[in-house]
C-alpha cells in the first residue's frame, strides 16, 4: 500500500503544475460530494420530512379551533334550548305540583262566587312525555261570575284547557242570570323518565344474602303499608270531604 502511494506520489510530481492543480480540485470536489450525500442530504430529507409533520400539525390545529368554535356555538345552543324547555316546561306541573294547581282552582272558584257540586279528577291518560289530567267539574253561579272564573283561569302559569263546555240556564223567579256550567277541565303533567340501573353480582353467595334481606325489606314495607292504609281508611271514614287515594279524589262541595 506504501509502495503504492509512493509511486502515485512520484507520478504526480512528474505531472504539469496544471494537472496537478485539477487533480487536486477534483479530490476536493470529490470529497465535498461524498460529504453532502452522506452527511448533509440526510438531514434535509429529515427538515422536509419535519417541514411535512409541521404542516401536518398546523391543519390539525385549524380544524380543532374550527370545531371549538362549532362548538361554543353549540353549547350556546344548547344552553338556549335548556333555558327555553325550563320555561316552557313550568306549563307542565310535576307529580309533586298537581295538587297545588287543584288548590289554585278551588281559591280561584271561592274568589270568583261560584258554587262546585261536582269536581273529580279523572284517570289520567298518558301522552309519551306528559300526561293528560282531566278533572270533570259542575259549577253555578252569576253568568259574570262563571266568566271572571275562567278568566282567572286562563291567566295561571300552569296549563289549563277547557273542554265539553255546557252552559244552561238555572230556573230562578230571584235572579234570571244563574246558570250551571258543566265541563271538562284538561290540565298537564310532565312524566320523567326513570333512570334504569343494572348491577352485576359476580359472587353467588352475596346475590342470595341480597335478595333475603330484600325479601324481608319488602315484607316489612307491605305490613307497613297495609298499617298506613288502614289508618288512612280510618282517617277518611271520619272526613269524607278531604279523602284521597294514590293522587285522586271526587268530593261534592255545597257552600
Amino acid at each position: 500500500m506504501k509502495e503504492q502511494l509512493e509511486k502515485f506520489a512520484d507520478i504526480v510530481e512528474k505531472l504539469h503544475v496544471l494537472y496537478r492543480i485539477l487533480i487536486s480540485v477534483g479530490i476536493i470536489i470529490l470529497c465535498s460530494m461524498a460529504y453532502l450525500f452522506l452527511f448533509i442530504m440526510p438531514e434535509f430529507d429529515e427538515i422536509e420530512s419535519l417541514h411535512d409533520k409541521n404542516k401536518n400539525l398546523q391543519n390539525q390545529l385549524i380544524n380543532s379551533m374550527r370545531k371549538a368554535q362549532k362548538l361554543e356555538h353549540f353549547e350556546m345552543l344548547t344552553s338556549d334550548a335548556e333555558k327555553k324547555f325550563d320555561m316552557e316546561r313550568r306549563v307542565l306541573p310535576e307529580s309533586e305540583e298537581i295538587r297545588l294547581l287543584l288548590q289554585n282552582v278551588a281559591r280561584l272558584k271561592q274568589e270568583s262566587g261560584l258554587t262546585f257540586t261536582l269536581f273529580k279528577p279523572e284517570e289520567e291518560v298518558l301522552k309519551g312525555f306528559y300526561a293528560e289530567l282531566p278533572i270533570s267539574m259542575k259549577l253555578t253561579g252569576h253568568f259574570h261570575n262563571v266568566g271572571v272564573f275562567f278568566d282567572k283561569i286562563s291567566k295561571l302559569s300552569r296549563l289549563v284547557h277547557i273542554d265539553s263546555f255546557r252552559v244552561s240556564s238555572m230556573q230562578s223567579d230571584d235572579d234570571m242570570s244563574l246558570v250551571e256550567v258543566t265541563c271538562t277541565a284538561i290540565t298537564y303533567k310532565f312524566i320523567k323518565k326513570k333512570k334504569k340501573v343494572r348491577k352485576k353480582i359476580k359472587n353467588h353467595e352475596k346475590s342470595k344474602i341480597y335478595i333475603h334481606y330484600a325479601g324481608f325489606y319488602g315484607s316489612g314495607l307491605f305490613l307497613l303499608m297495609s298499617r298506613n292504609s288502614s289508618l288512612s281508611g280510618k282517617n277518611s271514614s271520619r272526613n269524607t270531604q278531604s279523602g284521597s287515594a294514590e293522587g285522586r279524589f271526587c268530593c261534592t262541595i255545597t257552600t
